[in-house]
């Protein structure tokens, strides 16, 4: 660990991975459970997306004390019918479940051409492009998306009814980096807001609305005080929105937006959310050499002009500098992270 200016250290990736999980174990999490929820974390903030990586720990643990996911609890298959593959989280940290769903999904895409991994009783799974790297490495594209706490209001209303809906694609590319998608239908993602509450900042106007419907600077509103996120496009982002909620909660059988208590608050309900992973083989439709051949025709005409960015290159290349450096944390969320570590906690085996 190498301490830097701006109150910053650095921490290679194994021993931030260590010490992650042993503070999620302190916690109360079983040790398969803590390791996912750890790999998946540290990978998250080495692709420089620090609002759903290691800032998220104290809220897991919190959490975890509270009994609002259960750190024993095995994730289980509740349905196996041909391309789908449905699993219960049993109110887990949902991070192993999501990658056991996504290994099923490619086990199924590469016999039927389609796998679906599904998941019910869910809970918050991070930065759900991180999932989808081993359906890229496999020559395979992907969709994940997911349902949380009420976020967005119906166009027209004012209280909050569907998530932030986040949704990540990924298209593999035969010799270079997948083209890979990440995002929420909010015109911000509440991890952002998140890191402005921790901070003690407002966040900009057109972020947030208050429990009123009116604009709002106050990050807080938005957390715990009952306010909601604007939808990217409007009326057109509500409509998507509503998409992911219908897909996630009402296939899975899992808790719609409003029964979900915010991921902010130690006391609630266990989220119970769903999660949908869709795999698809290209060698199902018209082939592997046809998709490389459009998708390159695709990137060859977005690079064509100055100023585009391929989806998902700033993510590669945050992991390339942390794989030679490490990463870089800010100083105060260490020591947190280190005093988790070092708690008297109850982990499992």
């Amino acid at each position: 660990m190498k301490r830097l200016p701006q109150a910053l250290v650095i921490v290679e990736m194994a021993a931030l991975e260590e010490l992650t999980a042993r503070a999620l174990k302190n916690a109360g999490a079983r040790s398969g459970m803590a390791a996912a929820a750890a790999r998946v974390l540290v990978k998250t903030e080495s692709l420089g997306v620090p609002s759903h990586g290691i800032a998220r720990v104290p809220f897991y643990c919190s959490m975890l004390r509270a009994g609002r996911a259960d750190g024993s609890a095995v994730p289980r298959p509740l349905r196996r019918h041909e391309a789908v593959y449905l699993l219960d989280n049993a109110d887990a940290l949902v991070f192993e479940s999501c990658e056991m769903a996504v290994k099923e999904a490619i086990v199924r895409a590469e016999k039927y051409g389609v796998g679906v991994g599904a998941i019910a009783n869910g809970g918050h799974a991070g930065a759900l492009g991180v999932y989808l790297a081993p359906v890229a490495e496999r020559g395979l594209a992907g969709i994940a998306m997911c349902n949380g706490p009420a976020a967005i209001p119906p166009w027209g209303g004012k209280r909050a009814l569907y998530s932030t809906s986040p949704i990540a694609v990924c298209f593999p590319r035969a010799h270079a980096e997948p083209v890979a998608m990440d995002l929420s239908l909010t015109t911000v993602a509440r991890g952002r807001v998140m890191l402005a509450a921790q901070k003690g900042e407002s966040i900009p106007e057109g972020w947030a609305l208050d429990r009123e419907g009116r604009p709002t600077t106050d990050p807080h509103e938005v957390l715990t005080g009952g306010g909601t996120l604007f939808p990217i496009g409007g009326m057109k982002g509500s409509m998507l929105a509503l998409m992911v909620e219908a897909l996630c909660a009402c296939l899975t059988g899992s808790s719609i937006g409003p029964e979900i208590d915010s991921y902010f608050s130690e006391q609630g309900t266990k989220p119970r959310s769903g999660h949908l992973f869709i795999v698809l083989s290209p060698e199902a439709f018209a082939g592997r050499d046809a998709f490389q051949d459009r998708l390159e025709k695709i990137v060859t005409l977005m690079l064509a002009e100055n100023g585009v960015r391929l989806p998902g290159a700033r993510r590669h290349a945050a992991r390339a500098t942390v794989l030679r450096d490490g990463v870089a944390l800010p100083a105060r969320l260490y020591e947190k992270l280190q005093e988790l570590a070092q708690s008297f906690g109850h982990p499992h085996a």
